[in-house]
């Protein structure tokens, strides 16, 4: 007696269509590859032009005593001013409570969120006031937006003001910005 096993094997594959998508895989690989590796040497491109932009060019300008100069082939360099401040995750609190004190609470925005699952849709609609009574997660949360702490540490720094800048994480750097490219460079 021989068993008939044919009821249970699967066609196979059809070998062009596995061949194509080997190739695929193989195409999906080298493109993940390609996208690292750009990735990187955007990075690296960017740092070279902070580094030069922040630091070589400010340096060297000051030291000749200039603000603006511009090249024999039309490329005009100016020195700017520029403003970061970002508040550390870990005195968030304490920063908060140095702008409240200081007139500046304004800019500290309080936001309530409450998480809810698909199917409590009703319960989304209720009043904020009601959540913790309903028993759902929420969480109170309170944040300077980083563009508003930026504007407001240029102007108190620009008005001569003294302000607790490592609370603020702030700090200005000097930047050299071309503020006209040459109309031909480079056999373009």
């Amino acid at each position: 007696m021989t068993n008939d096993y044919s009821d249970f094997i699967d066609s196979a594959p059809d070998t062009a269509g596995l061949a194509q998508l080997s190739d695929l895989a193989t195409d999906l690989y080298l493109a993940e590859l390609a996208a690292a590796e750009a990735a990187e040497k955007a990075k690296e491109a960017q740092a070279k032009v902070t580094h030069i932009s922040e630091r070589l060019i400010p340096e060297l300008m000051a030291s000749l005593g200039m603000a603006e100069f511009v090249t024999t082939n039309g490329i005009k360099l100016k020195i700017d001013d520029v403003y970061r401040a970002s508040i550390p995750k870990a005195r968030r609190e304490e920063a908060h409570a140095w702008l409240e004190a200081n007139g500046e609470g304004g800019m500290v925005k309080h936001n309530v969120v409450a998480n809810f699952a698909r199917d409590q849709q009703e319960e989304a609609r209720a009043l904020r006031a009601q959540l913790e009574a309903d028993g759902l997660n929420v969480s109170d949360e309170q944040k300077v937006e980083s563009s508003t702490l930026r504007a407001w540490v240029k102007r108190q720094l620009e008005a001569g003001a003294e302000i607790p800048m490592d609370l603020f994480g702030a700090g200005k750097i000097e930047r050299a910005k071309i503020k006209a490219k040459p109309e031909s460079m480079f056999g373009e």
